[in-house]
């Protein structure tokens, strides 16, 4: 390869990579977590379903959520000692929750792997859900 060559593909490369929205994470920790969703509604993106969510994180411990397609889960949710969201429907997945520069959350697989977002933490339970 040329010099030429080299220099437009390492221009394209670092152009599309501008392109691309780019959030600064910083992981949440267990108190924050409680806090920020005890008695709240998250409303966000589930990332396999490719639709949206609302979920209601009961004080009590009990959560329900609802997705864009109006299906509809009960489970219950906690913090657990590694500061994880843990949340029961058939099955316990525990998932680590970051925040956004943008002011959302991501919540990620113990593998690192993008689940579902938090985009907008909404006061109390608006959707009676």
């Amino acid at each position: 390869m040329n010099f030429t060559f080299k220099m437009f593909i390492s221009v394209v490369l670092l152009s599309l990579l501008y392109a691309l929205p780019v959030y600064a994470e910083e992981e949440v920790s267990g108190e924050e977590l409680k806090k920020l969703l005890s008695g709240n509604t998250a409303e966000g993106q589930l990332i396999r379903w490719e639709t949206s969510h609302k979920t209601y994180f009961d004080p009590s411990g009990d959560m329900r959520r609802v997705d864009g397609k109006n299906n509809k889960e009960q489970g219950v949710w906690q913090v657990d000692k590694y500061g994880r969201l843990c949340i029961e429907v058939k099955k316990e997945r525990c998932r680590t929750v970051k925040k956004r520069s943008d002011g959302g959350y991501n919540v990620y697989s113990r593998r690192e792997e993008l689940k579902y977002t938090f985009d907008k933490i909404v006061p109390g339970n608006p959707n009676n859900l």
